[in-house]
């Protein structure tokens, strides 16, 4: 039996030979004049023409082994919406299999769609003999790599190492987007959120080496590495068999969740992302005593999730968190009198101090409007900001008063235009045009029902949804400011109420603090029979609601987690380990994002639920 010695000096051993095998590739290139990048930048100079006659090659590895008679196949991502089935890029009659020592080589056997010669690209290995007697073929061996652009393919992976930890990224990236491999698409409404998926997954983990992270992961976000190694190490029992023992046996029944049995060893991580909870310590158990992949976890996670925790640029005391249209997080530092943002991936866009304007002061909360406008609820400063930022640089900042803007905590946007704000301490909602002049009768008190309101939601027909800490109750008004609520929206149960969020249902979700509950109102304000709704729920803060109707709600204590409410009538189930969330934000990959004012830290939770439309609009 191998030691971990052993394990370790055969990893060493093969990241040599694959940068060796790396750097050839790149000499090669520059030989013959191509441009190279690492893997995962950009170069589109490249042409489609070029690329169909271009070396691009690699080994398959299942751990350590070379996958020997394995089918590499490249597929552009589907294009007619969520899961939709891929293309085959390959050339018609053409077949790559794995040589003896697991190489390939694609060299002028696919081509990049005519159509479409960008189209997002990923690589898939199938089947094959792990290093077993000859003749093996495993038939639950699928292992994939998210790679990028069809017409950057050669620049910017010219090597490709297949293994299980290109296999955990990617999934996990997609899982949003794919049912299985040769089921990856989007809907053209959100090509950005798939694009960023195949970043993200590039983040993960190095297709040049198949181990994790990339060499471009942001120096500012901390990549779980040993959580990627151990659900490597995990699905690597069957990776390495012959598909018809018991250790591909016991993964399958393992992963199997919700309905849906897993078929091969891609479809098993899609199962650990889609069910976190779901046999956590048996399926850490399914790892080799000397696990491939190393460093890994010592003992069983309490979950599955994959969670990239960035810090940096001037977070202090982060509270509200939105996400704009090109996938980027704004988060507003209550503390720091700063806006900092991150890209999709975690890179930090605002520089190492933040956006800051003069006046900004204890920001709590802040809205994106269509035209990438950041509008902040500047609650020390007694005023709504309008920022409009880029590449770290503020590049313009306007204040606004109108309306009765005193001391907003919260703040959201309707869909005509119009930005209203919560005024904690006068217990008033203000209502201003985008120009910032007041609507008519702004401010608004929903017949005297508002007291300390802490949270905005804006449904399908722009009226405006409250939280009020104070009353106990939900208000809610028109567009033009009139009560629709008489008295205010309460089950009965409803205390300290805070974040408050809408579904595609017209159900509004309420965070209910002074209990550790959820409360749950139906279209006409109406509460539910399940509410409020408790369990995992633990000082409940800021909610977001993802694309498919599941509630993400912030457990604000310094020993908090993600709660995740699949439907109004479920149980909720807590994630992640994080120190005092207060602000939830979906973006549209799929990835839950958490402003966690505890540690000054953002905290992504990726592939957990579906992809939401950015900028939040009315629900």
């Amino acid at each position: 039996m191998m030691t971990a010695n052993h394990v370790n000096t055969a990893l060493r051993q093969r990241r040599r030979t694959l940068a060796a095998a790396l750097a050839l590739s790149i000499v090669a290139l520059a030989a013959t004049g191509c441009g190279i990048g690492l893997p995962g930048t950009a170069d589109s100079t490249t042409s489609a023409t070029a690329l169909a006659s271009s070396g691009i090659h690699g080994y398959v590895h299942g751990g350590q082994q070379p996958v020997s008679g394995g089918s590499i196949q490249l597929f552009a991502v589907g294009s007619s919406g969520y899961r939709s089935v891929a293309t085959s890029l390959m050339n018609s009659g053409t077949t790559v299999t794995t040589g003896s020592d697991g190489s390939f080589n694609v060299t002028g056997k696919y081509t990049c769609p005519t159509a479409n010669p960008a189209a997002l690209t990923y690589m898939t290995a199938s089947f094959g003999n792990p290093g077993l007697a000859a003749g093996a073929n495993n038939t639950k061996l699928v292992l994939m790599a998210a790679l990028g652009p069809c017409n950057t393919l050669l620049a910017n992976f010219p090597f490709i190492s297949v293994d299980e930890v290109t296999t955990v990224a990617s999934v996990y990236a997609l899982s949003a987007f794919m049912s299985d491999a040769a089921h990856i698409g989007a809907p053209s409404a959100n090509l950005t959120g798939i694009s960023n998926a195949f970043s993200l997954a590039n983040t993960l983990a190095n297709t040049g080496t198949g181990t994790a992270p990339s060499l471009n992961a942001p120096i500012t976000s901390s990549i779980p590495v040993s959580e990627i190694y151990s659900i490597a190490n995990t699905i690597s029992t069957c990776v390495n068999s012959t598909g018809l023992d018991s250790n591909c046996s016991s993964l399958i029944s393992l992963t199997t969740a919700g309905g849906i049995t897993p078929v091969d060893t891609a479809t098993a991580v899609l199962s650990m992302v889609r069910n976190p909870l779901n046999q956590v310590a048996a399926l850490y158990n399914l790892a080799p005593s000397t696990p491939p992949f190393q460093p890994a976890l010592t003992s069983a996670p309490a979950d599955w999730t994959v969670a990239v925790k960035s810090t940096g640029g001037a977070l202090s005391a982060p509270t509200g968190i939105a996400i704009d249209i090109s996938g980027n997080a704004w988060v507003a530092n209550a503390s720091g009198n700063s806006i900092t943002q991150f890209g999709p991936a975690g890179a930090l866009l605002s520089g190492s101090t933040g956006y800051t304007a003069t006046g900004l002061l204890g920001p709590q909360a802040l809205a994106i409007d269509q035209s990438n406008n950041v509008w902040i609820a500047n609650s020390t400063g007694g005023s709504v900001i309008k920022l409009t930022a880029s590449s770290g640089l503020v590049l313009s900042a306007t204040s606004y008063t109108a309306g009765g803007i005193v001391s907003p905590s919260a703040i959201a946007l309707d869909g005509l235009g119009n930005v209203w704000a919560a005024n904690y301490t006068t217990g008033a909602i203000s209502g201003i045009t985008s120009a910032g002049a007041a609507i008519p009768g702004s401010p608004f008190t929903a017949s005297g029902t508002v007291s300390l309101p802490t949270g905005l939601a804006i449904d399908a027909s722009n009226n405006v949804w409250i939280s009020n800490s104070g009353s106990g109750v939900v208000s809610e008004i028109s567009s033009s400011g009139a009560t629709l609520s008489g008295a205010g929206y309460t089950d009965g149960s409803l205390l300290a109420p805070g974040g408050i969020a809408r579904d595609l249902m017209g159900n509004t979700y309420v965070s209910a603090s002074g209990i550790n509950a959820v409360s749950v109102f139906g279209s006409t304000g109406s509460a539910l029979t399940s509410s409020p709704v408790s369990g995992t729920i633990s000082l409940p803060a800021g909610i977001a609601v993802d694309g498919a109707n599941v509630a993400f709600i912030a457990n604000s204590k310094t020993s908090g987690s993600l709660a995740m409410l699949t439907s109004p009538t479920g149980t909720p189930v807590s994630l992640g380990s994080l120190n005092a969330p207060v602000g939830v934000a979906v973006d549209g990959s799929g990835n839950v994002w958490t402003a966690n004012s505890g540690d000054n830290s953002v905290t992504q939770f990726i592939g957990v639920g579906t992809p939401a439309t950015v900028p939040l609009g009315p629900r």
